[in-house]
């Protein structure tokens, strides 16, 4: 390959370039191939995939016998580039082993319109047929699908989402980015006297709101953000004031000289008349997906029920501060940019131009906006269910817990990978029990999913009354609903299990995994009050030899460190070899420990039993 970082220059060395039947490759990217791997003979691509909503090209490719198969990116310079940078600072130091690896600086074409990224193929098998996630759940269906999901995030977890910290921001810092820009607007020569003057880093969002397509504004040192001209698109963009908890400012200029913008350069003066602003180009966009949609009611009439229109005060939504756990993501995490081994289930990420410290929800609520709006489409249509049914389907996950059958039998392949989202989203929560935080940031990413034209109407439409169905949950209670204790759905729950003895952890740790919880084994007190600091669990499990002096077992210091630092709505089993009637009376009395059990007398049943009734009482 040629060395990254730099312009290729023409050679007549270039390898023949063949593909799979049905791909088609621009010129460009058949020219840029060969730059790329000048001293191959022969390349085949083997494989296509499409890189999320924005259409990047993604494909697998073989250099020629006997090489490593790798995976290679296409797409605009600006976008590979952040990738890049995005990769050496937050990925490349701490991935898991089955991270693609990049293997240099973007390769740009000669005229400097596009760009070539070249991962390792960090599969197992490479003779093993390879597919995104979506394909995979096309020919493999929910279920296991949902197991892909649970890999991944127990792997990149541990790097990644796993370790988090809580941290207050404004809701738009985050989540402004998913939605269109704030303005769109064109060169004007006009006499007409601007409006108003917008200076760079002296106004927030807050500003653009009262503004109105047909003004005129003057636009001050911007700077140059991206440049498409394929789109005859020049995005600019500028911090705001100081101290100001708000997203950056990203403005678009239609112009048909795009080319005549150079990234990161700070535009002095721009004389702009409004061609759009951000609740025009909403308001469009929902009345494309849904013709009856009236984007200015407050409310909607749906079936003879009234839900908020997800539109309306948008900017109440974005303007929230909250405090929500804050972790390395992906940033992009979709359908596309996870990898998926068709026969052994290996799955291993891609695509990392949006790697940052961010929400740790907000890869969760990324994917369930990918879901709706990718999976459900096709099959909402095969069953010729119109797009309310997703009201039903979220009103299901709304559930404690979510139901287990979808609300027709169509959907239960995308509901049972929403359920295990949702269960995985469930531990990255401030309060498991309080869903607003997860709503909240939902309701903007599928709004945000109204801005891809590449997306047919009825996925919008899903993705708009989806939105509507989830801010419609907001503030509202979870029901329960009667059923067997030994049905009781304890997947995802996380339990410490603190015992020393090796083969005691083996028999808790098997019994809880077979249930589908998240076990984690501390073998001393000092482990387990750290794996307490550094973690939440639903549930702990304590060896507490309780003999006659109560309060120096370690067991018992470490109940009272639950009691006094993690709080009493965390439920405790003690698991013990020998323990006084008297004793146990003392530890419910004073710790309120779940249940008791002896080691001697230890059935699995019973066991589990006794973790899903002390789960269920913490829930209700």
């Amino acid at each position: 390959m040629n060395a990254p970082g730099t312009s290729s220059a023409e050679t007549d060395l270039t390898p023949n370039i063949r593909h799979k039947p049905g791909l088609t490759l621009s010129e460009a990217e058949i020219a840029l191939l060969g730059q790329a791997f000048v001293d191959s003979n022969e390349v085949f691509v083997e494989h296509e995939f499409r890189s999320g909503y924005s259409g990047a090209v993604v494909l697998q490719v073989s250099p020629g016998p006997g090489q490593a198969q790798v995976v290679v990116k296409l797409g605009p310079p600006t976008d590979l580039e952040r990738e890049y940078t995005a990769y050496r600072q937050l990925v490349e130091p701490a991935s898991p082993q089955n991270t693609a690896r990049l293997q240099g600086a973007p390769l740009l074409a000669g005229d400097g319109q596009l760009a070539l990224l070249s991962y390792t193929f960090a599969g197992g098998d490479p003779r093993l047929p390879t597919h995104s996630l979506e394909a995979y759940f096309n020919k493999q269906g929910g279920q296991s699908t949902a197991e892909v999901l649970d890999r991944v995030f127990r792997i990149y977890g541990r790097q990644w989402w796993g370790i988090n910290r809580p941290q207050k921001f404004v809701v738009a810092e985050q989540y402004d980015r998913l939605l269109h820009v704030h303005l769109k607007f064109k060169l004007t020569s006009a006499i007409e006297a601007p409006s108003r003057t917008l200076v760079a880093g002296q106004f927030g969002v807050a500003a653009l709101r009262d503004l109105q397509s047909g003004q005129h504004l003057r636009l001050q040192d911007f700077t140059v953000a991206e440049v498409r001209p394929d789109k005859s698109e020049v995005t600019l963009t500028a911090n705001p004031p100081a101290g100001e908890a708000s997203p950056p400012l990203r403005l678009r200029l239609e112009t048909d000289q795009a080319m005549a913008y150079q990234l990161g350069d700070q535009v002095e003066t721009l004389d702009v008349v409004i061609t759009a602003t951000r609740q025009t180009l909403l308001a469009e966009a929902a009345c494309m997906a849904i013709s009856t949609f009236d984007p200015d009611a407050p409310s909607l009439n749906l079936s003879g029920r009234i839900y908020p229109n997800p539109l309306h005060n948008l900017s109440d939504l974005l303007d929230q501060v909250i405090e929500a756990r804050v972790s390395t993501i992906h940033g992009d995490l979709n359908l596309q940019n996870i990898l998926v081994d068709e026969t052994t289930g290996f799955a291993w990420l891609i695509d990392f131009a949006e790697t940052r410290s961010g929400p740790t929800l907000y890869d969760l609520q990324r994917l369930e906006g990918q879901i709706i709006t990718k999976l459900l489409p096709p099959v909402v249509a095969q069953a010729d269910l119109g797009p309310e049914v997703i009201v039903a389907l979220y009103e299901a996950l709304h559930a404690d817990p979510p139901r287990q059958t979808a609300p027709h039998t169509a959907l239960q392949g995308a509901y049972t990978l929403l359920v295990n989202l949702r269960r995985l989203a469930r531990q990255y929560l401030m309060d498991d029990r309080d869903w607003d935080e997860y709503y909240l940031g939902l309701v903007i990413t599928l709004l945000g999913t109204l801005k891809f034209r590449g997306l047919d109407p009825p996925a919008h439409g899903l993705a708009l009354l989806g939105a509507m169905a989830a801010r419609n949950l907001m503030r509202t209670p979870i029901p329960t609903w009667e059923r067997r204790l030994s049905d009781w759905d304890v997947t995802g729950y996380r339990v410490l299990v603190v015992e020393d003895n090796p083969m005691w952890q083996e028999i808790l740790q098997e019994s809880l995994t077979d249930i589908g919880c998240l076990v984690e084994v501390a073998g001393t007190f000092g482990e387990a009050r750290q794996k307490l600091q550094g973690h939440r669990f639903n549930l702990v499990t304590i060896d507490a030899h309780l003999g006659r002096e109560l309060e120096t077992q370690e067991g018992i210091l470490l109940l009272n460190y639950v009691r006094n630092h993690v709080g009493t709505a965390v439920p405790v089993i003690i698991i013990s070899g020998e323990i006084a009637k008297r004793d146990v009376v003392r530890a419910f009395t004073k710790f309120s420990v779940a249940n008791v059990l002896l080691k001697e007398h230890f059935d699995y049943d019973e066991f589990r039993e006794a973790v899903r009734e002390a789960l269920l009482t913490a829930h209700l």
